[in-house]
Formats: structure tokens, sequence, C-alpha cells
């Protein structure tokens, strides 16, 4: 239950008020001489018109007034405002709300908004990022928000009447507000200290007549110590670019968004005004210091006993009101490059998606796919506290992998891409436990069909199921894949059946009653000595006489791992498994791996998460520090030709759940990876924090050797 709470007075202009002129002063901290001077001329018009008692009296109240309207009047302590360092970009930063270029590596994430009235912690996350180059300053927002809304779409629309978040940048003289919601609609304003108006130019610059401003004396801070301001309300920051990417569904409540982002560049040759009266340099130079503030306003307001004000921000202002420059954040530029100490640099391979710890989103289920013609085509999902367990974000890469993309995002969960007939799907279920389903892009990912019956991609809606991003196989004219549901007693590992699901390969993959599933095998728990816990996130494959089987992985926790393979009837309807032979030494058995066969000679190919005897002591399931390429001829027996990927810290490092595919003598990868990062690394080794790409070349000639 949440408390609906309009903060339209926060910062619109109060119609009426008459803001005294005062002499220009050109710094941030109050000004008493300014108030003494003014407080004298009216003790000098009061000595020549008024009685001895009468001017003992003005001046008593002359000097408490003076006592109040110093700087320990303001709500704020100004020494006190939030740092934050801004880093000069390594590269370019394209504006289109992904946040995922480069060069955002260079630029460290805030602390956590806070209240902006209290100071206090709040409920959801919100961060800024702040990048500069020679001709611009960027800005990155980070939103968590669990119910996206935006309604207005035009510029200068009032969005301050529903959430958004906000940017202000302060000169000597003047500042500058920009509020933007989810619809990247937005809302600007030029303010000017009124006393400044004459002294610092602005009077005599048509930009600023006079009939364009309004009186404007703050919001819940009224009397500010510098005096009035005068509000230009049509005033746009020259060059300005910015971008929102929704991480859910824009104004539906029924479901859970994740938040959104926001990407701004605004060119420093739209701050001349700004710059003017300090004689500050454009772009700034290292160690200059700028004042701004970064904000989120919210309709929806935490119910008590939490104190909410429903206005957060990176420095609190003490008081409902944004509009006090002193309270502004202090932010430092700098041309030096990140500390390597804060900073640990890269993991290995190509990044293509990074999710920091503190978001509680971490990355899974990483799924790779060769499109017909010749580019790459990945997913990924999310997991954890900060997610909703129920979205796929979709990239491109049309360089082999050396770049790539942001090109779409969908429902769904524990996928497999795959291609078949010259359209890309999406096979797994909607969600964590979820109904089996499956999507088609006919884009190449970009957009996606829905699920919303049996005749558009819903599979299966008897149930909660469970699997993994592992290869869709074609064989004697249909489609396979193995799947579990989650319908059996006790818990993890336990609750898993598993079974196949099958369909003509000529048939409609988005229609349910052309699919076959097959009957479902729990587990025994008598199976491997009574230590077998269960089986689950199985690979179709084509044995060596034609059969299928499924090659399942076992959670058997000893260091000799194992896998179990089920044996499928050729029409899909039948899975059996013997414990006698079905059991096979597996390296990296008891954690998630995809076999697929190689298409030169037919022999068997995967990447595992095997365990050298030197990492060994610690918990098999867990330890997955080391990634190997491993190889059968026959899939019974295994060999490890060599470690790909490797740590030597395996409680926070680890290179996972890696799919891959065959590109001529080239082994192409794309793994869940958790590794070092501006923010401290990831949370653990299972919760990664990246999805990285990788290319082996000459994969067929590799021999065990020193780690690479």
């Amino acid at each position: 239950m949440t408390e609906e709470t309009p903060h339209a007075s926060l910062r619109k202009p109060q119609r009426g008020f008459r803001s005294p002129t005062r002499t220009a002063h050109q710094d941030f901290r109050t000004d008493p001489l300014f108030l003494l001077e003014d407080s004298l001329q009216d003790l000098r018009v009061l000595l020549r018109s008024c009685r001895f008692d009468a001017c003992v009296l003005f001046c008593l109240l002359t000097c408490a007034a003076l006592g109040q309207r110093d700087g320990a009047r303001l709500p704020c302590d100004p020494e006190s405002a939030t740092r934050y360092t801004a880093y000069r970009a390594s590269g370019p930063v394209v504006i289109d709300g992904y946040l995922n270029d480069a060069a955002w590596a260079d630029a460290p994430s805030s602390s956590p908004f806070v209240d902006l009235v209290s100071g206090g912690p709040v409920r959801w996350d919100t961060r800024v990022r702040l990048l500069w180059d020679d001709e611009n300053l960027y800005l990155a927002y980070e939103v968590e928000e669990p119910r996206v809304r935006g309604s207005f779409t035009r510029h200068n629309d009032p969005l301050y009447a529903e959430n958004d978040v906000e940017f202000f940048l302060a000169g000597d003289e003047a500042y500058y507000e920009l509020e933007i919601n989810a619809r990247n609609t937005l809302y600007e304003a030029f303010f000017i200290w009124e006393r400044a108006y004459e002294s610092g130019g602005f009077a005599a610059s048509p930009e600023f007549a006079r009939s364009q401003l309004q009186g404007f004396d703050g919001v819940g801070f009224h009397g500010h110590p510098r005096g009035g301001r005068l509000g230009h309300f049509n005033w746009r920051f020259p060059g300005i670019r910015s971008a929102v990417q929704i991480r859910g569904t824009l104004n539906q409540d029924a479901d859970q968004d994740r938040g959104w982002t926001v990407e701004l560049a605004l060119p420093w040759r739209g701050m001349a005004w700004l710059a003017k009266a300090g004689n500050r340099a454009l772009p700034p130079r290292d160690g200059d210091e700028w004042r701004m503030d970064f904000s989120r306003f919210n309709t929806a307001k935490e119910p008590p006993p939490a104190k909410d004000s429903g206005g957060w921000a990176l420095s609190p202002h003490g008081i409902w009101d944004s509009h006090i420059p002193e309270c502004f954040a202090r932010v430092r530029f700098s041309t030096a490059n990140r500390d390597p100490v804060v900073h640990g640099g890269p993991p290995p391979g190509v990044v293509v998606a990074h999710a920091p710890a503190r978001s509680r989103e971490y990355l899974g289920s990483p799924s790779l796919a060769v499109l017909p013609d010749g580019s790459l085509v990945a997913s990924h999902d999310f997991f954890g506290p900060g997610s909703t367990s129920d979205t796929i974000h979709v990239y491109g890469s049309t360089d082999r992998g050396v770049t790539w993309r942001r090109r779409g995002e969908t429902h769904g969960f524990w996928s497999t891409l795959f291609v078949h007939r010259g359209a890309l799907y999406l096979l797994g279920t909607g969600r964590q436990d979820g109904l089996v389903t499956v999507r088609r892009s006919l884009d190449g990912g970009r957009s996606w069909s829905t699920p919303s019956d049996a005749t558009t991609g819903l599979l299966l809606s008897d149930g909660r199921y469970h699997c993994a991003p592992v290869p869709v196989v074609e064989h004697n004219g249909r489609l396979w894949r193995a799947m579990e549901d989650v319908l059996g007693p006790g818990g993890w590992g336990a609750y898993f059946n598993t079974f196949v699901l099958s369909v003509p390969a000529d048939a409609d993959l988005l229609h349910a009653t052309n699919w076959t599933q097959s009957n479902r095998l729990p587990r025994d728990p008598q199976w491997l000595g009574g230590r077998f816990g269960g089986w689950l996130e199985g690979n179709v494959v084509v044995a060596p006489g034609g059969g299928i089987v499924n090659v399942l992985r076992a959670d058997y926790r000893d260091p000799d791992e194992k896998a179990a393979v089920v044996e499928v009837s050729a029409d899909g309807r039948t899975v059996r498994f013997d414990p006698e032979n079905g059991f096979i030494p597996f390296p990296g058995g008891c954690k998630k791996f995809a076999i697929r066969q190689d298409p030169e000679d037919g022999s068997y190919w995967s990447l595992a998460n095997w365990i050298p005897p030197e990492h060994r002591g610690g918990p098999v399931e867990r330890t997955r520090n080391t990634l190997a390429l491993i190889h059968s001829t026959d899939l019974r027996r295994w060999e490890v030709r060599q470690v790909l990927l490797q740590h030597p810290d395996r409680e926070r490092h680890g290179f996972q759940y890696a799919d891959f595919q065959f590109d001529g003598e080239d082994l192409l990868g794309l793994v869940r990876t958790a590794f070092d990062d501006a923010d401290g690394g990831a949370h653990s080794a299972h919760d990664a924090n990246y999805i990285t790409f990788h290319r082996w070349p000459g994969f067929r000639r590799l021999r065990p050797t020193a780690p690479r």
C-alpha cells in the first residue's frame, strides 16, 4: 500500500512573489555583507526621521535578523555536500539509454540517493554516473522502480506532477534545471539571481528580456539569503540530447518492472551563461569543481513509519526544495585515469553486458546463435533479489563478436536462442519456474511474438517448469529440447522431473498441439550410494548410433563429478534411465554444461566447470572459477582438452553456464562471468555481474597446456 503524494508544488513557480532587488554577489556562500549594507541604508533613513528609542529598537531587531540570516540559516551545510569525481571519457558515448558503451566503465556509480529532507535511506535504489570530454558533459541515471509510469509527452509539460529524475547545474549568478520522465520528455528552466540580472549582463541580452522572466522565491525555502530569482521557463539548453530505456513495461501495473535508465549529453557551449561570472573554463580544467544536483521525485511515498518525503537526492537539502545551490553535490572534474585499485580491470573476453552487484540483479542464462547472414545474436536474463526473473535482453554483433549492441528485450527466463527456417526463436519458460513458452523474431531479435495462448507460443500451461539455455537439436525431421518440471517432492534438485519436448521440423513452432512431450522421470535418492540430489539442465544429443539421449547435470557433490544419460524414444514419447549404466564420469558435471556435436567429424564438445586438482576442497557445486574445453568421441568418455578461463579465487570469480557455437576453425563462447568491476566485483562466483563473449581459434588443435 502506498500513499499518493503529488509533488507539483516542489518546483512550480510561486506566482505573485515580489523579490527584492539586491547588489550582485558572485559566490555560493551566504552574504551577510549585502544584508548589512541594506540594513545600514535603512538605518541612515531612520536616523534622519525617528526618535532615539525607535533607532535603538531598530538596531536590536536588525542585529537579530542578521543573526538569523547568516550561513547557518541555510537548511544544509554547504561544506558537507556529497562529493563526486567525474572522469574524462576514454571513448565515444552513444546516447541511447543503454549505458553499455565501454566509456561508462570509467564512470563510478554514485552513492545511493537519500531522502531530500532527512538524508535518510530510501526504499528504491537510484544512482548517477558522469563522464565528460571536450564537447559534452554526460549523465546517466539508473532508476529502480517496480511500477514505471509516465504520461506527459510535450516539452515543458508539468513533469513535476509525476515521477521524474532531475538535474540542476549552478553557476555563480544563475542555474539550470532539467527534468525528464520515463517517456523521455524534458522540462527545462533557467534561473537568474535577481540581484545579478543587471550586473551579470543578462538584462542586455534579448535571450533574457525582462518580459520573458518570472519572479521566483523557492519552494519550501523562502527568503534565500541571496534574494529572489528570475525564472525563464521557455529556455532550452542548446544541443542537449537524451534517451531513456525502460526495463519493464510503461504504465502497466499488472506486472513488476525493474526500472529505467536515462542517458544525457549536455554540450559545454550551452553553459556559457553559467560559466561567465566566474570565468570558468569550458570544458573544465583538471580539478575544477561545479555544483550539481541530482534528484528523483515520486508520486507515491513509502507509508509510515517510513519518513519518505517523496523526493530523493544524491546530496540532501534538509528541506522540501531543490532550488538551493549551496546544497547541491560538489562535482570535481578529473583528467586522470580511474584508480586501478578501485577499478580492477575488465574480465577476459568482450563484455556484452554488465550489472554491478549493488543492483541486486545478476546476469544469467547466456545463449548464443548465428543468424543466416553470419551475424551473431546473444541473450541473457536477470535473476536475484533486485530482478523480476522474467526479462531477457538480446544483443547483436555484425563484426564477428568484436563489438555488441543491445537490440531488443522480451519476457522469458532460462531460454535458448536458436535459428530455424530463417527465423530466430527463444524457447524456455515465461519466468522463473513458469510456464513453457516459445517466442519468434523475424527481425534478428529486435521484436518478439507474445505467447498468449496455445496458438501463439504458450506450450505448457499446467504447472511449474525449469530448464537452461541448452541446445535445440534437429534430427530425423524433428526439433528436440530437454526440460524439467518442478513438481516433485522436496526442495531444489529433488523436485526436478526430467522430460523431453519435440516438434516436427516443418510444423508451426508456436502451436502447442504440434509439440510432443515425453513421460517425466523423477530422481531416486538411493542412486549413487544415496548421494544423488537430482538432475537438471539436460542436453538433447544425437548419440553415436543415431538415437536421441538426454545428458543431464547430476547433483552429485563429489570432486569426481558425473552426468546422467537418459535414453529417448524415436517418437519422443518415452524416456527411461538405467542407473547401473546411465551415470558417466563428466568433468564439471555437477554444474550446468552444454554439449554440441562437431559438424566436421561428429564428435562432441562441451564447456564445463571442471575442478583442477589444485582447486579441489571447496563446495563442488559452487566451484566455477575454471572453464575447460572438454571432448568426447562416444559421449561416455570425456577428456579435458584445455583450460580456457581461470581465476585463482573461487569465492567471487566464476565462468559458468557457457553456451557456444562452431565458426569454422574457431569456437565462439558466451559466458556468465563473475569478475572484478569498479563497484567492488561480483556478489559471489554464482551471482555473475557480466556476460562475456569469447573466440577461441583452432579449438580442435588445443591440448592440455597451461591455462590461457
